[in-house]
């Protein structure tokens, strides 16, 4: 299982480096819409997740490397104008970012973050003879991941005991109690880490908590 992960970070590892250096314009015009489709109709409806910030970053990315270029002029209307040389950019640019988020997607779907991170810490384990301490990092990063799934719970629990409350309960006093759950949240997780880390039977609701979530997002 071990060897399995190491290829599949290694293979993901050569993907970015490719994404990254890809210059050819006519291939990035292939590969944005080819990245668009495989986010949109990938089975797994985890890929999906986060759609909302997923395609603001990508549209800002497009709309902030389309305009102020110079070049043979394409569109023009009013003040904005647009140029071969941006719009070449802006795919380019676009490509990068949506075929970076489809490979991650990809690699954490069919890994376990468990299993990723104990690949990167066998990988990175000789670096503890020079002093570098990976394997507390790795830990740290393992136990920061374990305790995710209560922090979620408890900012439920809280959430909804906070607007149930509140006779205020437009959008307003809901924003506000959101925003007043950060303070006692750090506090309980720096005083009591271990509470927050679910038990065997907590993880098995849990997932099948994210079995019917993946369910309504396909």
């Amino acid at each position: 299982m071990l060897k399995d992960t190491r290829i599949r970070i290694l293979v993901f590892f050569i993907y970015t480096l490719t994404v990254l250096i890809v210059r050819d314009q006519r291939l990035s015009y292939i590969l944005l819409p080819l990245f668009t489709v495989i986010y949109i109709l990938y089975p797994d409806g985890r890929m999906r997740t986060g759609w909302i910030p997923v395609t603001m970053l990508i549209a800002t990315t497009f709309l902030g490397n389309l305009l102020f270029h110079s070049g043979k002029v394409i569109f023009e209307t009013g003040p904005v104008t647009i140029t071969d040389r941006g719009m070449d950019l802006a795919v380019l640019r676009s490509m990068r970012v949506a075929g970076l988020i489809v490979g991650a997607k990809v690699l954490t779907i069919t890994t376990p973050v468990e299993s990723v991170l104990n690949a990167l810490k066998s990988i990175f384990h000789p670096l503890q003879r020079i002093g570098i301490r990976t394997d507390a990092f790795f830990e740290t990063a393992r136990m920061s991941i374990r305790i995710l799934p209560g922090i979620r719970a408890l900012a439920r629990e809280e959430f909804s005991r906070r607007t149930m409350s509140s006779p205020n309960g437009s959008l307003y006093g809901k924003i506000l109690a959101g925003t007043g759950l950060i303070l006692p949240i750090m506090i309980k997780v720096i005083r009591e880490p271990e509470m927050l880390i679910p038990r065997e039977e907590d993880s098995l609701s849990m997932n099948e908590e994210d079995q019917k979530e993946k369910g309504r997002a396909d």
